[in-house]
């Protein structure tokens, strides 16, 4: 699949027709592998890497009301923060748009400090 760039650096990803309900999509942008939930019709994407080990799973978390849980090992985060339930760091969340039947995600910048 070929994403385009598109204003504001959103980029398109896929058709919402292409998401079920509290299903979680892989996509890869560039390098970043990125799982994209329609959650009480909402859209939200987080990256697909979970921190406990680094594994490319989060497409396939399972969604209970607002928090996905890893099907590794059943770490919880909430889909609009990304937060672990302690509050703690969890997943990147990136922002999405809706035009036109389509979904456009902006990918979270990671700035390194030196």
């Amino acid at each position: 699949m070929i994403f385009e760039n598109d204003t504001k650096d959103f980029i398109q990803v896929c058709s919402v027709t292409d998401l079920i309900a509290n299903r979680g999509k892989k996509f890869t942008i560039g390098e970043s592998e990125i799982a994209i939930f329609l959650i009480e019709g909402q859209i939200h994407a987080v990256t697909n890497i979970c921190p406990h080990q680094h594994v490319s799973v989060m497409h396939d978390a399972f969604v209970e009301g607002q928090e996905l849980i890893c099907p590794a090992h059943g770490w919880q985060f909430n889909c609009r923060s990304g937060k672990k339930p302690d509050g703690g760091k969890g997943l990147d969340v990136h922002e999405t748009e809706i035009r036109d039947g389509f979904v456009f995600v902006r990918l979270h910048e990671k700035k390194f400090r030196f």
